[in-house]
Order: structure tokens, then C-alpha cells, then sequence
């Protein structure tokens, strides 16, 4: 990647956590139908990249499947997803998240199994059907907790969630993952044959003449005929 191609992520990012510190007070607002209640120092999920992975899960989800919504944040995902299946389980390692999920569950009516967990830590042995996550999207450095809910230095955390997340898959289980080029989405798809997945984009979105969102649904290796370098169409 170019350096003016950084040089313009690192303002876009600058950008987004300006946006997210102006939160000094909890503020209520609607997102795709579902009530939200945020609180200073949590991700609030303002973006095009929360609601595109709503739509994904919206689509996925079946009656009984277990679904594990990695990196809550303020709950979107699982309040979406339990409206259809009543195994859902949420993680945060955002001991502020997982108090702001939890009270947006109440506030939904729901009934979540939420934990507090960095990855998969503490969830060793369980798998789940559909594991979603929106991950931090650049490798930046995070200027505090809440910003390494948009950075993941040199991708630390997404290489373990990927070389990891295999082991926490049913046999028929897959990932839905959202990713922009607001990132280095070509590192993302090398690691996606690095670490042996099928691919296929499930949802897409340009807001703008620059910007592109896209979900992609991971499976183990071989779950699909066809394709090449690890990747199904």
C-alpha cells in the first residue's frame, strides 16, 4: 500500500475516533429496528459496516442455530440474531461493552448469554454455527481501549481470530465477517488462504464514491467445489 493511501486511512481513522470521544454523555438512538442505548467509551456502530453485517445475519440466521456474536459492542447483532434463534451467545473484552450490551438486552427484552472474553479466551470448547464479527479494521496502534474496536495493531487480533476460529465452528458452521477497504482489505484476503478458508461475498455496499463494505462468509476448507486460492464464488 501506497504512502499516500496511509496517509489518508490514518486521517479517515482519526476521523472515526474524533466522532466516537464527542459520546460524553449516553445518547439513544434507532438502528434497523432495534433500540440502542450507548454509553461513553463504547463502539457505538454508526456505521455502514454494522448495518451490513445486521442485513448478513438477518439473512443467516436459522431457528437453531448457535450463534456467537464476537465483539458486541452495544449488542446490535445479538439482538438481532436472538430474534430468531434463542442461542446466542456475546463476547466483548470491553468490560464497558459488556455492560452497555447488557442493559440494551433488557432494554429489547432479551435473553443473551453474554460474557466478557478477549476472542475466543473464554470460550474454550464450545462451537457455534454462525460466529459474526465486525473486527478492528485498521493496523494502527489503538489510542485506547475504545479505539482497538477500530484498531488492531499489525493485525495482531485478526490472525488469531482466524487462525483460531476453525476450532469453534460446527461441521457445517461459518463465519460472517464485514471488512471495508477503508483497511488493507488485500492483507485480509491473503490471510483468508493463509489459514485455509472458503469465501464467498454474502452482502456489499458503497456509500460513497470510494468506500466498499463487504461481508464475506468464511467455511473450512473444502466445505465448497470450485474456486481457486481458497476462495468459492
Amino acid at each position: 500500500m501506497g504512502k499516500e493511501r496511509q496517509k489518508y486511512l490514518r486521517e479517515w481513522d482519526l476521523s472515526v475516533y474524533d466522532t466516537l470521544i464527542q459520546i460524553n454523555e449516553a445518547k439513544d438512538y434507532e438502528l434497523m429496528g432495534v433500540s440502542l442505548r450507548v454509553y461513553p467509551g463504547v463502539h457505538a456502530g454508526l456505521w455502514t459496516d454494522t448495518q451490513l453485517l445486521g442485513k448478513a445475519l438477518r439473512k443467516a440466521v436459522k431457528k437453531d442455530d448457535k450463534v456467537l456474536d464476537l465483539g458486541t459492542g452495544t449488542g446490535i447483532h445479538s439482538i438481532i440474531a436472538v430474534k430468531v434463534t434463542n442461542n446466542v451467545t456475546a463476547v466483548d473484552f470491553n468490560k464497558k461493552s459488556v455492560e452497555n450490551a447488557k442493559e440494551n438486552f433488557k432494554r429489547n427484552n432479551v435473553s443473551v448469554n453474554l460474557l466478557e472474553s478477549r476472542g475466543f479466551s473464554n470460550l474454550q470448547g464450545r462451537k457455534f454455527d454462525i460466529i459474526s464479527i465486525n473486527p478492528p479494521f485498521r493496523w494502527f496502534k489503538p489510542k485506547d481501549i475504545l479505539d482497538a474496536a477500530s484498531n488492531d495493531e499489525n493485525y495482531v487480533f485478526l490472525n488469531k481470530f482466524l487462525s483460531e476460529a476453525k476450532q469453534h465452528l460446527t461441521e457445517n458452521g461459518r463465519i460472517l465477517l464485514v471488512f471495508a477497504n477503508t483497511a488493507d482489505i488485500g492483507y485480509l484476503q491473503y490471510l483468508f488462504g493463509l489459514y485455509r478458508y472458503n469465501v464467498k461475498v454474502v452482502e456489499e455496499e458503497r456509500p460513497d464514491e470510494w468506500r466498499v463494505y463487504r461481508v464475506f462468509e468464511l467455511t473450512k476448507m473444502g466445505d465448497c467445489q470450485g474456486g481457486e486460492n481458497g476462495t468459492c464464488c
